[in-house]
Order: C-alpha cells, then sequence, then structure tokens
C-alpha cells in the first residue's frame, strides 16, 4: 500500500503553532513596495534573543561582590566564555545600531502617525537606554566606575531630594560594591520588562498597521502575504547582521580603560561614554548649569515622545 504524501504546512490549521505563526506573521498582508529599510526590526529582534541568552550565560557567573574579577573567571575558565562576553558587549552596539536605523527610517517615512506604535517604540527606547546604560557599569573597569560617577551624580541635581537619592542609588556616600548589586539587579530585571514592551510593539503593529510613504501605497492597493518575498529579505538581513557581530566579536572592540580594575583614585584621561550615549553626552555638556544639562538631555528624548502629537497637532491647524 503507497503512502500518500500529506503535505502538513498547505494546512496550517492541522499544527497549532504553525497555524499561529501563519496568521500573525507569515500570512499578514504587506504592501509589496516595502524595502530593505523595514528589514532592521528583525533584525532588532534577533540582537534582543542573543542578548538575552548571552547576557543570561553571564548573569550565572557573575558576582556583584566581585565585579572585575567575575568577568575574568568568565572569560577564564568557562569554554567560549570569551565569545560570549564579547557578543555580549558588542551586540548592545548592534542592538542601539539597528535602532537607532529602525527609528530614522520611522522618521523619514512619517511613522508617527501610527501613535500607538510610536508610543510603545518609545517606551522600547528609554528602557533599552536604562538597560545600556547599567550593562555599561557591570564590568566595574575603570571607565565603568567613572561613568557611573557620573550619571549616577545627575541625580544630585534634583531640587531639595538630590543629595539623598545619590546616597541611596549608591548604597553609601560614593560608587561601591553596594551601587554594582542595585545595579546589576536593575539590568538583569529590565531585559525582561524590554522583551515585554517589545511584544506589545509588535502587537500594536499588527492592530494599527505599519505607516509608510505614499508611494508604498499607491501601487493599485496590492498587498502580498509577508512570507512572499519579504522573510527572504529577512533572512539575508539576519545573517548580514549576525555575520558582522561575530566578525567583530572576534577582534574585540572596547575601550581599553575599561581593561583596568576600577581605581577611585585614578580617573580616566578622557571620560566618555559608548558611542550610543554621545548626542546625549553632548547635551549635557554643553550646558554649564548641572540641572539645565539634565533637562535638556531629557528633552532629547521626550521630544520622540511629542513628535507625534504635535506634528500632527499642526498639520490639523493647517488643514
Amino acid at each position: 500500500m503507497r503512502l500518500q504524501y500529506i503535505n502538513w504546512f498547505r494546512y496550517p490549521r492541522m499544527l497549532l503553532v504553525y497555524s499561529i505563526f501563519y496568521r500573525h506573521v507569515h500570512g499578514i498582508p504587506i504592501p509589496r513596495c516595502l524595502t530593505f529599510w523595514y528589514n532592521y526590526g528583525s533584525a532588532l529582534a534577533l540582537v534582543l534573543v542573543l542578548q538575552l541568552v548571552t547576557g543570561v550565560v553571564s548573569a550565572m557567573y557573575y558576582v556583584a561582590s566581585y565585579g572585575f574579577r567575575s568577568l575574568v573567571l568568565l572569560m577564564g575558565h568557562l569554554n567560549w566564555g570569551c565569545m560570549v562576553r564579547w557578543l555580549h558587549m558588542n551586540g548592545a552596539s548592534w542592538m542601539f545600531g539597528c535602532m537607532y536605523l529602525h527609528i530614522g527610517r520611522n522618521w523619514l517615512f512619517e511613522s508617527w502617525h501610527v501613535r500607538l506604535g510610536w508610543y510603545m517604540g518609545w517606551l522600547v527606547l528609554c528602557v533599552a537606554f536604562i538597560v545600556g546604560f547599567t550593562g555599561y557599569v557591570l564590568p566595574w573597569g575603570n571607565m565603568s566606575l567613572w561613568a557611573a560617577k557620573v550619571i549616577t551624580g545627575l541625580v544630585g541635581a534634583v531640587p531639595f531630594i538630590g543629595p539623598k537619592l545619590c546616597v541611596w542609588l549608591w548604597g553609601g556616600f560614593g560608587c561601591s560594591v553596594y551601587t554594582v548589586r542595585l545595579i546589576f539587579s536593575v539590568h538583569f530585571l529590565f531585559p525582561f520588562v524590554l522583551r515585554g514592551l517589545v511584544f506589545a510593539h509588535f502587537l500594536a503593529l499588527h492592530v494599527c498597521g505599519a505607516a509608510g510613504p505614499d508611494r508604498v501605497y499607491d501601487a493599485g492597493g496590492v498587498r502580498l502575504p509577508f512570507g512572499a518575498e519579504f522573510e527572504a529579505k529577512d533572512c539575508v538581513v539576519l545573517v548580514a547582521v549576525l555575520s558582522l557581530l561575530v566578525l567583530v566579536s572576534c577582534w574585540c572592540a572596547a575601550d581599553a580603560e575599561n581593561f583596568v580594575t576600577a581605581d577611585p583614585s585614578a580617573s580616566p584621561a578622557h571620560i566618555k561614554p559608548e558611542w550610543y550615549f554621545l548626542a546625549y553626552y553632548a547635551m549635557l555638556r554643553a550646558v554649564p548649569d548641572k540641572l539645565v544639562g539634565v533637562l535638556v538631555m531629557l528633552g532629547g528624548v521626550v521630544r520622540l515622545l511629542l513628535l507625534g502629537a504635535c506634528v500632527s497637532g499642526v498639520r490639523g491647524c493647517l488643514r
């Protein structure tokens, strides 16, 4: 008796998992004119998953009381420990790079008209800033120590209660091991909050739809299933991003000052954050007054949230 061949993937309802995937990813209608600029969201998802995996492995060997020495243990005594740390460290730069490209594309194509998706994306950016800063402090090298002093010291600019907040953040009257414990707790918990916000951002995208230039919707109203050609584009971008990340991780790109044990008595020649924080650090340094500089820096973040409401309101008045 000849067995009849059944192509299970032609009948998605037979498999619950594939059915859900088909309805919410593979089969959703997408304008046919989308370009590679729309693939950085998928690249972000890949980098976030990679960061979660490497972060959990690193957390198994990280001890906040030892900080720098625990990372030496991870790199020296765990098979492929160096690659785990380099992937996690350089993955943060890759994540922010893809995120800035994603925001730039949305800015260019006026995606703030989809307000729910824009606001959820802004929350994702804010939480990513918190995760990125706390992760930069955890190696507890010399640059990490002084970066923690500068950033946590900004809380002291808050009128009346600023000095008390600084003491609460530091766990004393200066950055110490208690500061590292607090930062490690935040850095371990907030990525899970970030994943929840990314999922909410994904749902908002599917409920409200994706925005884009008018030419995207002028193609005769023709829409194709996402799996027709866009999954292939996603695969190309994902392979390229992952390959470049592994290639860069083989040659660790990091500040040499952060490979020296934290020393409160020896400040680095130039205290600077990672490249993805340089714009906000420049805003802070551009104003002599500490409180005004903090407000200007926060304004640079909040303006992204207000962009959709302000532009939509101005256009409504002009009409």
